[in-house]
């Protein structure tokens, strides 16, 4: 976009530039090593605002908040302001919509407007969608997040923080979640978003197929609307879900009853300084596991304080959301645990075995059309006794281009990839999986801790590996001769 200095930025550097939409730098600045702040003075001539013709009181508010908050793109558009109110999204059919009218949306949210207007818009254009369930609760009372409430008339309640950081966000949730018990008891579940979640038009149509089973199955304890088998290039299907071990993620259900076990569970004093989800994950959900679609139907796309930046540009921002709705479900019958676990077994039983490298360039077989394999490797239990060891299942998941930064996303230590359209890749951690019995005598088990030095350095070259940044090296005097030869 013309920065001189974006293709030069260092992990840790400091960075300022001020450039015109479309057109030309107009200044830049960045400290690329140490830890200096990056100063710039820039002055501006800002145009005043030219508000449309202005009939009506919605319309003054509308350009009265703009005046005040920048960044809100069609909001705030002078020459093509979206509507407001506004528009009702299409409903789904009737079972769907008697099924959503009961269960509460939660948006979570803070001062960030810009992100909020976004997750908002996108939610009430999901097909389903009904504003009269929408509850934002804000954290504290930031003025211009009211505000925008206010103006898009959303029903909203504040609540105050305490702590610093993510002690602060830890307990927070601890308070959502009392209000939600207390203020909807009635509900048999809610829906949580924060406010920078992205929702599919499809959401609320996976949501009113799902929620069912999420009642009835005990061995299951949410329904997430956002994918834990997102993976880079990998064939995903829309109409597709599975179960596993994973935590709440970005836009999910959870019922009333397991509010409350939550909030049994959680002391009011705590000090934990877990991330909220995770701490339900480890501590509360016991064995239960989650739904969650193959292709997602949310994207985290915000940046805040618990924000792991490559991890968020690497899987996050890569995920496909699914953009037709609404879409039939194939197998929600099927995801019940007994007849999971017997599918399951039986395909992993009929699945030819691959023994290679997982970083091989060949790993996957070049003619894959409906047939299933498996991957058998070692996978011990963790040091805590609840969860697979972390370092065994990141290498094999990490190499295919999937979720490898904690253990979530498996069922019972199996991990499924589906690599072309009707062809699965299971992948099986032994001893630590309950299917390790499948594995058969003479088919070895692959071990990143018995692999040569050669295998490893394979591993180690393969491109989803390459965590560096390539300007780690990157000198002041290259940068300063940029400048020198630049064509201003």
């Amino acid at each position: 976009m013309g920065s001189l200095l974006a293709e030069h930025l260092t992990p840790g550097a400091h960075w300022s530039w001020v450039f015109i939409k479309g057109g030309r730098t107009i200044s830049e600045v960045g400290v690329l090593h140490g830890q200096g702040d990056a100063h710039l003075h820039t002055q501006l001539s800002l145009q005043a605002l030219s508000n449309p013709a202005i009939d009506s009181t919605l319309e003054n508010s509308r350009w009265s908040y703009c005046e005040a908050v920048g960044g809100m793109g069609e909001l705030c558009d002078e020459y093509n302001p979206s509507l407001l109110p506004i528009p009702e999204a299409p409903h789904l059919d009737n079972t769907a919509m008697d099924m959503l009218s009961k269960v509460p949306v939660i948006i979570t949210a803070g001062n960030r407007q810009q992100y909020l207007y976004y997750t908002i818009t996108s939610l009430l254009a999901a097909h389903g969608s009904n504003k009269s369930n929408i509850l934002v609760v804000v954290g504290n009372k930031p003025h211009l997040t009211l505000r925008l409430l206010d103006l898009l008339s959303l029903k909203y309640v504040s609540l105050p923080l305490k702590g610093n950081r993510n002690l602060h966000l830890f307990n927070y949730y601890r308070w959502v979640f009392l209000l939600v018990s207390q203020k909807f008891a009635h509900a048999p579940a809610a829906i949580f978003l924060d406010e920078d979640v992205e929702v599919s038009k499809d959401f609320f149509s996976y949501m009113s197929q799902t929620l069912g089973l999420l009642y009835n199955d005990p061995t299951l304890y949410c329904s997430n609307g956002f994918s834990a088998s997102t993976g880079t290039h990998r064939f995903t299907d829309e109409t597709m879900i599975r179960r596993g071990s994973v935590q709440v993620e970005w836009g999910y259900a959870i019922t009333m009853e397991f509010i409350h076990e939550i909030l049994s569970k959680w002391k009011l004093n705590e000090t934990n300084t877990l991330l909220y989800d995770y701490h339900i994950y480890l501590n509360i959900r016991r064995d239960r596991e989650c739904l969650f679609p193959e292709q997602s139907r949310t994207r985290h796309y915000g940046m805040g304080i618990n924000t792991v930046t490559d991890l968020m540009e690497r899987h996050n921002f890569n995920s496909n959301l699914v953009q037709r709705a609404p879409i039939r479900l194939q197998n929600v019958n099927k995801l019940e645990i007994n007849q999971w676990r017997s599918d399951l077994s039986m395909e992993i039983r009929g699945a030819t075995p691959i023994v290679k490298n997982p970083c091989d360039g060949d790993f996957f077989p070049k003619e894959p059309l409906n047939s299933s394999y498996v991957f058998y490797y070692r996978l011990d239990r963790s040091a805590d006794g609840k969860t697979p060891d972390n370092y065994q299942y990141f290498h094999p998941n990490n190499c295919l281009g999937l979720w490898a930064s904690s253990e979530q996303g498996h069922h019972e230590g199996v991990t499924i990839v589906r690599f072309a359209k009707g062809a699965s890749l299971y992948l099986v951690g032994a001893p630590y999986s309950s299917y390790s019995y499948l594995k058969p005598f003479h088919i070895p088990l692959w071990d990143v801790d018995t692999i040569t030095d050669k295998e490893f350095s394979k591993m180690q070259k393969t491109t989803i590996h390459k965590m560096d940044i390539r300007n780690s090296n990157t000198t002041t005097e290259e940068v300063l001769q940029k400048f020198v030869t630049v064509k201003w």
